[in-house]
């Protein structure tokens, strides 16, 4: 009788042991399904936000009308690539040059833009001159090494076809297309001429 009495004891204790076990697991087991039926925070990834749009060429109105009154230039970019010559296969882009004059002037209707590279290496200067900026007569000044590197230049305005396809208020946007410019020096140290062919953007 003493026997079974304390067999009795210990199968009792060891069904509720058991049974303690087992509520712990469904537990743990409710847990994991509540969290892996929960959905995350942001549900699925946000894509990457777009970037604010600045004003760009696509912004400026087809044609070629000069402005009524002065515009200066606070913003433009440019790029080019030098096709034949020193640093022939090299491309380069540029931002407005703020550190110098870049503007229309209405009395003789004459355009001005400097444009350099974020390193200063690549430089860029077109000077629109004549009675119509729509049918440029300009003078192209090219750069790509530096103030202490050639710089190459279109001395009679012969040697660059400077196209505006864009002049309004709003802005100004054309390309080019230079020809064996002549190192400023007149030769010397560079004998080469240079090609390239790029395109320029003012905007007020």
């Amino acid at each position: 009788m003493r026997r079974t009495i304390v067999r009795l004891g210990v199968a009792a204790a060891l069904t509720l042991t058991l049974a303690g076990c087992g509520g712990n697991d469904t537990s743990s087991t409710a847990s994991d399904q509540q969290t892996s039926a929960s959905p995350s925070p942001s549900g699925s990834p946000s894509p990457p936000e777009s970037p604010t749009p600045s004003a760009s060429t696509s912004a400026l109105p087809p044609g070629c009308e000069a402005p009524a009154k002065n515009v200066k230039y606070k913003d433009g970019s440019a790029s080019f690539d030098v096709t034949a010559g020193p640093d022939a296969g090299g491309h380069y882009d540029l931002s407005l040059d703020r550190s110098m004059e870049n503007a229309y002037a209405k009395s003789d209707r004459e355009i001005t833009g400097n444009w350099i590279s974020d390193d200063k290496q690549a430089v860029l200067f077109i000077d629109i001159e004549g009675t119509d900026p729509c049918k440029p007569d300009a003078f192209t000044s090219i750069a790509t090494q530096g103030s202490n590197g050639p710089t190459f230049v279109d001395s009679f305005h012969t040697g660059c076809d400077v196209q505006v396809t864009s002049l309004s208020a709003a802005g100004l946007q054309g390309t080019f297309d230079c020809q064996g410019l002549m190192p400023l020096s007149g030769g010397g140290k560079h004998p080469d001429t240079r090609d390239a062919t790029g395109t320029f953007t003012l905007l007020p």
